[in-house]
């Protein structure tokens, strides 16, 4: 099974990829839209041209849309935006798509695992709190160690414990029930 991964920037599809990976080691994962940033996501008739001729050269059984809700989950209107970003790309790959939506960015992910975090930057930091609660999770996790970096997200993504996201990241969860009802295993 071919899964294809679009997102806003290729740290994030790359650090999903080795998440899922790990998850459904059977299949296989491509990046759409190699280098696409941020914004560019939502300039819509550029990106579902680039996206529609990925689809067809790729031919992946499901796209995951990663988008960063760039607020707290509270936003209703933000909330609004994605989704209705979702429903309007959706159509461009016959409505095989899943939504991973992060709510504020990816890096929210990394607090629910900060035993991995520290492992990797040899640090002894602590969080409390709900990950998804916390506002600009990126800049946070730079305050908790001065040597991250958000390119080595994929390498953390490699090895947080995808056993904690499903536990504690209630988006998290309910993107893998998704993923997995959408692909019937």
């Amino acid at each position: 099974m071919k899964i294809g991964l679009l997102g806003e920037s290729p740290h994030d599809t790359k650090s999903i990829s080795n998440l899922l990976k790990r998850m459904f080691p059977a299949f296989e994962f491509v990046n759409l839209i190699e280098d696409i940033h941020g914004a560019q996501l939502d300039q819509l008739q550029p990106t579902k041209r680039l996206l529609r001729l990925e689809y067809q050269a790729h031919k992946p059984d499901v796209v995951v849309f990663i988008r960063d809700l760039d607020a707290l989950a509270s936003d209703k209107v933000q909330l609004r935006k994605r989704l209705e970003y979702f429903w309007e790309f959706k159509t461009v790959v016959d409505r095989k798509a899943v939504y991973l939506l992060n709510i504020w960015e990816i890096e929210a992910l990394i607090l629910f695992d900060l035993d991995t975090f520290r492992k990797h930057y040899g640090c002894s930091c602590s969080y409390t709190g709900d990950p998804h609660d916390q506002e600009k999770p990126k800049e946070h996790l730079k305050g908790l160690c001065h040597k991250y970096n958000e390119v080595h997200n994929s390498a953390l993504f490699a090895n947080i414990d995808y056993r904690i996201l499903m536990d504690n990241s209630v988006y998290f969860n309910k993107f893998i029930k998704q993923f997995k009802k959408f692909l019937g295993v």
